[in-house]
């Protein structure tokens, strides 16, 4: 199995989420996995830095506003897997809030 793939599904069960089938290639299913919370990308590189440009990153808010039809506002979230490091990218002003609300 590729890395990547591994990484969706390591994703889907670490932040209990529901993997997105054909994520990348149908805009049916927006972000690799969502739960009631969160949209959430899926990153993998074998290099030490990853890049996320504006383009990526307002391509996943307009998911999540597609999957918000249900008004759960769903929280964008980039999971980004380098070679020796698992971070979770958010908005400042979605941690800001979920750090308000915790």
């Amino acid at each position: 199995m590729k890395t990547w793939k591994s990484n969706e599904k390591k994703d889907s069960k670490n932040f209990n989420t529901k993997s997105q089938p054909a994520s990348g290639r149908f805009d049916n299913y927006p972000g690799d996995s969502i739960n009631d919370s969160f949209v959430i990308d899926t990153k993998t590189t074998s290099k030490s830095s990853y890049s996320i440009s504006e383009k990526v990153w307002n391509k996943l808010c307009e998911e999540a506003v597609m999957v918000n039809r249900d008004k759960k506002n769903r929280v964008p979230a980039i999971s980004l897997h380098l070679p020796n490091s698992h971070l979770v990218i958010l908005s400042f002003t979605d941690l800001k809030n979920l750090i308000s609300a915790y």
